[in-house]
């Protein structure tokens, strides 16, 4: 069995001259954009820009494609003084996609329909600083719903990224930590 690839044929979609919005949305107080275009050698380009209490952030991620029968390629956007952003590009057969953060909370993520030119369904999400990604939940693909999980477990909520009013004053008010069996 051979490797497959999704590539697009940048050349064909001139995206160089067009660039192209491929979702948008708000929520959570965060006003989205993401745009397909090409890096000026043919190469794909999805850019992030969103805006968050007055503070913009923009990212950008290199390369259309999905290997060996990938569902999902994501990206998380930490950019300096804003929220980070959680950035998917699917497979078509994809048709939903949620967010799962490590507090257990489920958000929707907005896909866009397929973009032919690129075999591809682009969404994304704000995600808050204090509560990690753990996983992707995928449905659309045949055999049923799938989960994608991070292979690395999110890290700790740091003190300085939550908020004074959530952070403990002592050590006292901690809640305990069940003890590992042996």
């Amino acid at each position: 069995m051979g490797s497959s690839v999704n590539y697009a044929r940048l050349d064909e979609l001139d995206l160089a001259a067009d660039p192209r919005t491929v979702v948008s949305g708000f929520g959570d107080g965060v006003h989205w954009a993401i745009r397909a275009e090409s890096d000026g050698v043919g190469v794909l380009r999805t850019v992030v820009t969103y805006i968050s209490e007055g503070v913009s952030a923009t990212f950008s991620v290199l390369g259309a494609s999905l290997h060996n029968g990938q569902l999902l390629s994501l990206w998380v956007g930490r950019e300096r003084d804003a929220r980070p952003f959680l950035l998917l590009r699917t497979a078509p057969v994809v048709t939903h996609a949620t967010a799962v953060l490590a507090s257990g909370y489920r958000h929707e993520v907005a896909l866009s329909p397929v973009f032919e030119g690129f075999r591809l369904r682009f969404g994304g999400v704000p995600l808050q600083e204090d509560d990690p990604l753990a996983s992707v939940e995928l449905a659309g693909p045949d055999g049923g719903p799938q989960v994608v999980e991070l292979w690395r477990p999110p890290r700790l909520v740091s003190p300085r990224l939550v908020p004074p009013a959530r952070v403990p004053a002592t050590l006292d008010q901690l809640s305990p930590v069940p003890a590992m069996p042996d």
